[in-house]
């Protein structure tokens, strides 16, 4: 375990979101490596040393879901802060919202960020079973594109630690389109039930306390109490999404 501890700490040295070597990396050394990574580095609701994270397949959004009013805007919101990341532009998203995700970009967790900022939304926006609702943390693993120019870094196979939320099994993912420039989507930048052919996802659904765990540190950095915060991000992204038809 040693051996593949120090292997894979060289892979991913600085590196958190994102990872790449032209050599392909054993499937069961990246599961050590997550493993280690979450319970030394993150958060995690039991033990996962003698666990096997699960591999995510192509499921249909719950017929439910389609139903909800505010869902899409949620998204939406979601889309519109990862965005921001590399345009710089705030869509009208106010000052506070975008220094509470720069301060996780910043930490290497924008995924577990956006994930959990979503899982809270539709908990508490959304009629949808709250049950129904998961968040996940593992890995993302798949082949660079085809027409990624072979002379550039961070060619070959990529993995990279990754958090996302399912809806009663099916992913919900905003954030894996940090990876466009690196695998073909297709079509959908987002996952949305669909998993495009060749992306592997694999990881473990954690408890309703990993997730509590994760927002009192955001609310700590934020200095508000968990009603109030909810409340005023529900508000920014109706806002948000106002302006998007002005």
């Amino acid at each position: 375990m040693d051996n593949i501890n120090r292997r894979l700490d060289s892979y991913f040295e600085g590196i958190n979101n994102l990872s790449s070597t032209n050599n392909d990396i054993p499937i069961e050394d990246m599961i050590a490596f997550i493993k280690k990574s979450y319970s030394e580095n993150w958060k995690t609701g039991y033990d996962y040393s003698n666990i096997e994270p699960k591999e995510f397949k192509s499921m249909n959004i719950d017929s439910r879901f389609s139903k909800e009013i505010y869902a899409p805007v949620f998204i939406s919101y979601i889309y519109k802060l990862f965005r921001y990341l590399s345009t710089g532009n705030s869509d009208g998203i106010d000052e506070w919202a975008i220094k509470e995700f720069e301060e996780w970009e910043i930490k290497g967790g924008n995924c577990i960020y956006l994930s959990v900022l979503l899982y809270s939304l539709l908990r508490h926006g959304c009629k949808i079973c709250p049950d129904c609702i998961k968040y996940v943390q593992g890995f993302y693993r798949h082949e660079i594109r085809s027409d990624y120019p072979s002379f550039l870094p961070w060619n070959g196979q990529h993995n990279g630690l990754h958090a996302w939320i399912t809806v009663n099994g099916a992913i919900i993912d905003i954030s894996i389109m940090q990876q466009e420039l690196f695998f073909d989507f297709k079509h959908n930048l987002m996952v949305f039930g669909e998993i495009p052919e060749g992306l592997i996802y694999m990881g473990f659904e954690e408890t309703d306390d990993t997730v509590k765990s994760y927002l009192k540190d955001i609310l700590e950095f934020s200095k508000m109490p968990y009603e109030l915060w909810i409340r005023k991000h529900q508000l920014n992204a109706l806002h948000v999404g106002l302006n998007n038809l002005t």
